[in-house]
């Protein structure tokens, strides 16, 4: 339940408003409204689905917050059908508008709030501060520069509002043995030979998803690339066992 309403600010808003329109709306219309065939089916075929998104989030036992997004159709379905009913309550003119209206600014004024507050993750204004390797990145990369980060931390490249220069966000599909993983090295390799970035980054380190064992998962473990960033680069800085490299005709 933590993980489902407060892993991602702006969806909790979502589920908070769509969660209130269905227990106050379904109260408002219960017993003004007559259930036809058509309602109660579109009502148990939006229940089904939110089911089954529910099991999808649930099923991989990872709080990956992407996997969330199962849920905003079904829940959105689910609030189609309470407005839905309201539309044919017979209402005033006047308190229909008022219900609409609520109904709106529950959506809006929250997720509104949010933008211009920068409660969001990766908000300008973003209250939570900078971790360390983060603020260690800004002190050798500018806005606009080019950077390969060996890990699964894609985060960084937002973070320090830096390009890729490869087309690898992670390191998933060069590690991970599989018949493939040889081409997909030698793509990595050719694309990094090709146009060497200003600065690499080992961000194999403790605490790191998926990818955190030096050992077998850093740069070590792939010699070839390596015997690259030894020969073409300098280890400026180590934060938290990121480690961060510099081409070295830029020093």
């Amino acid at each position: 339940m933590k993980y489902l309403f407060f892993c991602v600010q702006e969806l909790t808003f979502f589920w908070v408003a769509s969660l209130a329109i269905v227990v106050a709306g379904g109260a408002v219309v219960y017993s003004r409204v007559t259930f036809t065939r058509t309602f109660l089916w579109a009502s148990l075929s939006s229940i089904l689905l939110l089911l089954a998104a529910l099991f999808a989030i649930h099923r991989p036992h990872q709080p990956f917050s992407h996997y969330l997004l199962f849920s905003i159709i079904p829940v959105s379905f689910c609030v189609a059908n309470v407005l839905g009913l309201l539309h044919r309550t017979d209402l005033k003119k006047g308190h229909a508008v008022l219900a609409r209206s609520l109904f709106v600014a529950l959506f809006l004024v929250p997720n509104g709030y949010a933008a211009l507050t920068g409660v969001g993750d990766f908000s300008p204004q973003a209250r939570v501060p900078p971790r360390e390797d983060v603020l260690a990145l800004a002190r050798h990369v500018k806005p606009g520069d080019r950077m390969v980060v060996w890990a699964w931390r894609p985060e960084y490249y937002v973070k320090a509002k830096t390009i890729m220069a490869t087309r690898d966000p992670g390191i998933l599909a060069l590690m991970a043995p599989s018949r493939y993983r040889e081409y997909f090295r030698e793509r990595f390799m050719s694309e990094l030979r090709a146009h060497p970035p200003p600065v690499f980054v080992d961000g194999v380190a403790p605490g790191a998803d998926v990818f955190f064992d030096r050992a077998t998962q850093g740069i070590e473990s792939f010699l070839l690339l390596e015997a690259f960033v030894r020969e073409y680069y300098t280890q400026r800085e180590e934060v938290a066992g990121v480690r961060i490299f510099v081409a070295k005709n830029l020093r």
